[in-house]
């Protein structure tokens, strides 16, 4: 039988010893590797979105007021922003 290129790698979790490993293929991976790795990945991630976050906030913050308080207000609106 053969095997297909694109087939995924067998992953499986092992309890030893000293832990736990995690064997993705031929790659072993034990525990506190495995934790560092993630805790990584989710601060980076949790960074990004803070970061994200407050651009999202803005552009809201300029689509409420920067944009519909100008032309609501006439050319009282432009004259408040401008000074």
């Amino acid at each position: 039988m053969m095997r297909s290129p694109f087939s995924l790698p067998k992953v499986r979790y092992v309890e030893t010893d000293r832990g736990y490993r995690l064997d993705v293929g031929r790659v072993s991976i034990n525990q506190s590797t495995f934790l560092l790795l993630a805790a990584i990945i989710v601060g980076v991630g949790g960074g990004y979105g803070a970061v994200g976050f407050r651009y999202l906030i803005l552009l809201e913050q300029q689509l409420a007021f920067g944009l519909f308080t100008r032309h609501s207000m006439g050319s009282a609106g432009r004259k408040c922003c401008l000074s």
